[in-house]
């Protein structure tokens, strides 16, 4: 499959909101060099956030079928035909022939008061095909087999009979088939001004014009045209942080006894925090803020239980502002039952880097105990506790 380009500018903005304007000469897997206002500039692609192709406005026209791919694009097309193992997509005149098992589901009808229903209808689990209607302004499902789909019909065995019937009354289908797999991880999304929305798997420059190829391996132009990739995001990594994982358990043990102070009372003066710092404060140390991490009291142990397997733990440690320069504690990281860091944190000292191995660990225990010189009750901020996989 591919999809012709008309000629057009790019710009591509930056994730430090930058903006470049011109024509991409070159692209490789690491960066893409781009002729801008005279001069050459080549900028590395984890540093652009997203492309854009200036045109006119598409005619959104509200009887486009929707047509989901296995690799989770979302095509918004004229007519869809299927017959004979095949899928003839019609992009405004621009015929495109896939092999059916690229098919997912196709939606004729476009009321989006139906969305949630639809949404809900194409994730259920079957073995057969399911031919989709509405009645009463619900959804409903027939199981049975689609033969095919063709210009006024989806010819549908119920119970071993064949029903020819009209697209009319058809809302859409789910199909079952051995799918197309995917290739590759998802480097961005492509949309198009009608409303499709590529999974792209690379792109590529041919003579300053960008194109793309899906994760099916459709090519299909970066441009100006209805139905060419008006913009393109690229996709972010998720990111994962200590302080967002289940807390299996915490225990804070004072340095003295506090006769007459309620257990209940104590325990909630000296609990954790997270993603916040004391009173809902701004969590922040040696000047520097964090939106992600740990706010914690000497003498605090606390076990965090891993969503799944990291190679890694990354964080910025020091003592809160509001107690600095004052104040200390010792802190020991654990890796399951293995020691994986210990160390002095001061309210005299710099930031503290932290980078430890987890290879295989399924919880992460945190100790912060009491500094020399009887500095109790000390505030210790974990500041972006990051997750690597």
């Amino acid at each position: 499959m591919s999809l012709a380009a008309q000629a057009a500018d790019y710009q591509f903005t930056l994730k430090d909101g930058t903006n470049v304007t011109g024509v991409p000469q070159s692209l490789s897997a690491e960066s893409v060099t781009v002729q801008s206002a005279g001069e050459s500039k080549t900028l590395a692609l984890s540093d652009v956030a997203s492309i854009a192709v200036s045109g006119e406005a598409a005619d959104n026209d509200e009887t486009r079928i929707q047509v989901e791919l296995s690799d989770g694009s979302t095509l918004m097309v004229k007519d869809v035909l299927l017959s004979d193992g095949q899928a003839t997509l019609d992009f405004d005149g621009a015929k495109v022939t896939i092999p059916e098992s690229q098919v997912v589901s196709v939606r004729f009808n476009s009321d989006k008061a139906m969305d949630d229903q639809w949404s809900e209808m194409v994730k259920t689990e079957t073995r057969d095909d399911l031919l989709i209607v509405e009645k009463d302004g619900k959804l409903r499902y027939h199981r049975g087999h689609i033969e095919g789909i063709t210009s006024e019909k989806v010819p549908f065995v119920l119970d071993g009979s064949s029903l020819p019937v009209s697209r009319a009354k058809a809302f859409g289908v789910r199909l079952v088939r051995a799918f197309a797999a995917p290739t590759g991880a998802e480097m961005a999304v492509g949309k198009t001004p009608v409303g499709s929305a590529w999974s792209i798997a690379s792109l590529d420059v041919t003579d300053g014009t960008l194109s793309a190829v899906s994760r099916l391996g459709q090519k299909i132009a970066v441009g100006s045209g209805a139905n060419e990739i008006r913009s393109i995001t690229f996709s972010v990594e998720p990111e994962f942080y200590l302080s967002d994982m289940k807390l299996e358990s915490w225990t804070w043990s004072p340095f003295v006894s506090a006769p007459g102070m309620p257990e209940s009372m104590l325990r909630q003066f000296n609990q954790p925090h997270f993603n916040e710092g004391i009173d809902g404060a701004t969590l922040s140390t040696n000047g520097q803020t964090f939106s992600k991490g740990v706010c914690v009291r000497s003498k605090t142990d606390m076990t965090f239980r891993l969503s799944q397997n990291f190679s890694r733990l990354t964080a910025q440690m020091g003592i809160e502002d509001s107690v600095r320069p004052k104040g200390s504690v010792e802190v020991e990281i654990f890796a399951d039952d293995q020691s994986v860091f210990k160390a002095t944190v001061s309210g005299q000292d710099s930031i503290k880097e932290l980078d430890v191995p987890l290879t295989g660990a399924k919880r992460v225990r945190v100790v912060v105990d009491f500094g020399a010189g009887a500095s109790v009750g000390d505030v210790l901020i974990i500041g972006a506790p990051r997750l690597w996989e």
